[in-house]
């Protein structure tokens, strides 16, 4: 059995790099764990969970993710986050044609675009706009169990 962030964490990579208009957009499958200790490849996303409720009765799941995107200006950064929400923002997705994101194991019953915010990088050729996603999702294996 595979643990649910493990699942989130692995489904979203996939969503992002099995698309072909944002990869070109990167340059390449150019989407990382946050937490892989290396320098931030430019442009990429970069992701990380950023908080996860698990409940004890029921098989409920609450997380937050929170994406990086890099680039070395805005309209690119923009471009870029465009097409993350596109694809991972459920009521974006559909509007776009999209099929839902794939999530064995799990429904996924929300998955939004919370909030997007830029932010002043210390190097003025690096632009970053980060973009937080909520989810709500029931964990099917443990309702089986």
């Amino acid at each position: 059995m595979v643990p649910t962030m493990t699942a989130l964490r692995t489904a979203l990579r996939m969503r992002l790099v099995g698309d072909p208009a944002l990869v070109v957009l990167l340059g390449g499958p150019a989407v990382f764990h946050r937490f892989v200790r290396m320098a931030v490849q430019v442009p990429s996303v970069t992701y990380m969970d950023t908080a996860f409720h698990p409940y004890e009765q029921l098989p409920r799941v609450e997380a937050s993710f929170t994406l990086d995107v890099w680039a070395h200006d805005l309209d690119a950064a923009e471009a870029i986050a465009a097409r993350v929400a596109t694809l991972l923002d459920q009521t974006a997705s559909a509007e776009a044609g999209l099929a839902p994101m794939p999530t064995p194991g799990l429904n996924v019953c929300a998955l939004h675009l919370a909030s997007q915010r830029d932010t002043i990088e210390p190097d003025p050729t690096i632009v970053r706009k980060t973009l937080q996603f909520n989810v709500l999702a029931f964990d099917l294996v443990a309702a089986m169990a």
